[in-house]
């Protein structure tokens, strides 16, 4: 398992902002256009990978490495992403990406 923490930092904050802020966008135009129970959960989430978040390219890349490094040690193990709060969606947009559960 790998737990991602939630919000403790001012910076977490901005991140939370940004990242929900793309959600928010998505969940205004689901009311026109049933967008997100069409849109599978990997493209939503690449969706949300791609948007412009300046440094939470970080984030995403250090979640990828600490996944990657792990598959390498487990082999035969399952490798589940999972966080509280920013934590949470953090994981279930970098589990989507990896097609990791999450």
């Amino acid at each position: 398992v790998i737990a991602i923490k939630g919000s403790s930092q001012p910076y977490d904050f901005y991140v939370d902002a940004t990242l929900w802020a793309m959600i928010a966008v998505f969940q205004m135009m689901s009311m026109f256009v049933r967008m997100l129970d069409q849109m599978p959960n990997e493209l939503f989430a690449l969706a949300l990978y791609v948007f412009p978040h300046w440094l939470e390219h970080d984030i995403f890349d250090n979640i990828r490495e600490v996944y990657h490094n792990l598959t390498k040690i487990y082999k035969n193990d399952t490798i589940i992403l999972t966080g509280h709060s920013l934590g949470g969606g953090i994981a279930i947009a970098a589990g989507g990406h990896l097609s990791v559960p999450a």
